[in-house]
């Protein structure tokens, strides 16, 4: 009979220094974490404080700007697993432009009562936040697309203590892009302005009124360019 092979888990900061080091060299993790030891490190530290194991959270988080997100399955799992959540239903509805995806949680409290956190996204919430139709996965699987969304909101309402904060990599993909444009659009202003030598009299930024899954706030970024009195 064969023996049970134990699962290989760092137990002391050496430890795991070591086995991020040796398994950096593989081709068995994801591409962005290949040759970068210390990427992993912290990736398994992560893991660790929302309770993947090592290789687990390899696979299921990935690093968006800096920030460290997970995806969208691997935070279902997460969820799943905790003996507070009483049960999850996700569902779409509708069809085409009048689809929306619904995300129920149960979650049970310390004193035996079970709260019910409904969240929703469909199609115009797409559209506001500039989702809809773009090229990749948002035309591909539009379906998968807003489950994701609604799952995302759904979890990090009723288990924020479970996630860290941590956001689902659709969505952190989605916020990079936008900054990128930001930032792009930006770079592009000021370059006319100033490689141009056009007089400037304000350059101000508002109040960001919008959620960062909205690159509208920027559509009214800098003032029009006039001469300065003289």
């Amino acid at each position: 009979m064969m023996s049970k092979v134990s699962i290989l888990e760092p137990t002391n900061l050496g430890e795991a220094m070591e086995f991020a080091k040796q398994i950096s060299t593989t081709t068995m993790v994801p591409q962005n974490y290949r040759g970068k030891p210390n990427d992993i490190l912290v990736a398994m530290q992560w893991g660790y404080e929302i309770g993947l194991a090592p290789m687990q959270a390899l696979q299921g988080i990935a690093v968006i700007n800096g920030k460290p997100s997970i995806y969208g399955d691997a935070l279902l799992g997460l969820v799943r697993k905790d003996p507070r959540c009483m049960g999850i239903e996700e569902k779409i509805e509708g069809e085409n432009e009048n689809m929306r995806a619904i995300c129920i949680l149960k979650r049970k409290h310390t004193d035996g009562t079970i709260e019910l956190i409904k969240r929703e996204f469909d199609v115009q919430m797409a559209k506001r936040a500039g989702l809809w139709g773009k090229q990749g996965p948002w035309k591909q699987y539009p379906e998968r697309m807003l489950q994701h969304r609604a799952r995302g909101n759904c979890i990090r309402d009723a288990f924020p203590d479970v996630i860290k904060g941590m956001i689902t990599k659709e969505e952190a993909q989605e916020v990079a892009k936008e900054l990128r444009k930001a930032g792009d659009l930006a770079v592009r202003v000021l370059r006319d302005f100033w490689w141009k030598k056009t007089p400037i009299y304000c350059v101000y930024t508002k109040p960001y009124e919008k959620t960062l899954s909205s690159i509208n706030y920027f559509d009214n970024l800098f003032e029009k360019p006039t001469k300065r009195k003289k």
